[in-house]
């Protein structure tokens, strides 16, 4: 069966729409993360670092339950002697530390997020109207160009109410409807956004 080859100058269907569309997001990944730094990079590390964090704690419970359940299997083995509980209950309370330091990690990590999010969002908004004051008048008569600023402040609008990173909402919102630079003058200046 031969490829799939777009008809009539339509784009591409199927995998190689897919592909094309991954190719897009993970070329926006650094410039993404660059916008997410920019807008705090105090929150950022910090959200990283408690993600480093809290990649241990199913390690440590899986440790510690393998440690407990072989305490239990060797006090079960001493029938006849008195038993030492102990070193299983430091166990169980390692188990309890654990996840409660899991769950606080879990809701610094949560509003170190939600803080970000705002920020991302007040440093999206800024760059949009720091744009704007630079754009001649010239620029807000196309109606394209005044879809692709619409779109740019819905997305970071958006981000504060969805799960989405505000930045790939603002980023993705302004690729969708902007036109390159080959096909429209008026690109030129809204360039250092829309590219």
């Amino acid at each position: 069966m031969p490829p799939e080859t777009p008809q009539d100058g339509q784009p591409p269907s199927g995998p190689r729409r897919i592909l094309g569309e991954v190719r897009k997001i993970a070329a926006s990944v650094p410039r993404a993360f660059g916008l997410v730094w920019n807008a705090g990079p105090a929150l950022t590390a910090a959200l990283l670092l408690l993600s480093i964090l809290s990649s241990f704690s199913p390690v440590l419970t899986l440790w510690i339950t393998k440690l407990t359940i072989d305490r239990i299997a060797l006090m079960a083995g001493q029938r006849g002697t008195e038993m030492d509980f102990d070193p299983l209950w430091v166990l169980v309370g390692g188990l309890g530390l654990v996840w409660l330091l899991g769950r606080a990690l879990e809701s610094l990590s949560s509003t170190l997020s939600n803080l970000l999010r705002f920020r991302v969002e007040i440093h999206t908004q800024t760059l949009i109207m720091r744009k704007c004051a630079d754009l001649d008048i010239v620029f807000f008569e196309n109606p394209k160009n005044l879809d692709t600023l619409e779109n740019a402040t819905r997305g970071a609008m958006m981000a504060l109410a969805t799960s989405v990173p505000p930045y790939m909402l603002s980023y993705w919102s302004l690729n969708s409807s902007c036109p390159s630079p080959e096909s429209s003058s008026s690109c030129a200046h809204c360039k250092s956004f829309c590219m």
